[in-house]
C-alpha cells in the first residue's frame, strides 16, 4: 500500500489526480471552478493525501482549519482496499497537525458509513436549494 500526500508539486500530478477532483465536485452546488482547486494545492492551502494498492486508490483534498483538518474533496474506486489506510493516515496528518478534530462535507452514502463503521458523528445537514 502506497500513502503519501502532494502540496505545491502538484503540478507533476495533476494529469491524474484532477479527474478525481473532477468526480467528487461533480453536482456540487457552489460552482467552484477545478482550478480554484488547483490554485488551493499550489498556494499549499489544500494538501492531497493518496491511498494506493494496484489499480485501487483514494484522492482526498485536506485544509487546515483553526482547531480541524477539513477534508474538501475525496473520490477514488476500490474503497475496500484502501479505506482503513486511508482514515489511519487521515488521522495521523491530522494529529500531526495538533488539530483536534476533522470534519468533512461528504456525500451521504460516504457520511453513512464513516458513521456506522468508523466512529464519526453527524453534527449538520448541508441541504441545498435552487433559485
Amino acid at each position: 500500500m502506497n500513502i503519501y500526500t502532494i502540496g505545491e508539486n502538484i503540478l507533476d500530478e495533476w494529469h491524474w489526480v484532477e479527474p478525481y477532483v473532477a468526480k467528487t465536485i461533480a453536482g456540487h452546488p457552489h460552482g467552484c471552478p477545478i482550478e480554484s482547486y488547483l490554485e488551493d494545492i499550489r498556494s499549499g492551502h489544500t494538501l492531497v493525501l493518496v491511498v494506493e494498492e494496484g489499480d485501487d486508490k483514494s484522492v482526498t483534498l485536506l485544509t487546515r482549519k483553526p482547531n480541524a483538518l477539513h477534508v474538501t474533496a475525496s473520490a477514488g474506486n476500490g474503497i475496500d482496499t484502501w479505506e482503513a489506510a486511508g482514515l489511519q493516515a487521515l488521522d495521523a496528518i491530522a494529529r500531526g497537525m495538533g488539530v483536534a478534530h476533522i470534519t468533512a462535507n461528504i456525500r451521504k452514502g460516504w457520511a453513512k458509513r464513516l458513521v456506522r463503521d468508523h466512529g464519526w458523528k453527524e453534527q449538520t445537514v448541508f441541504i441545498v436549494r435552487e433559485v
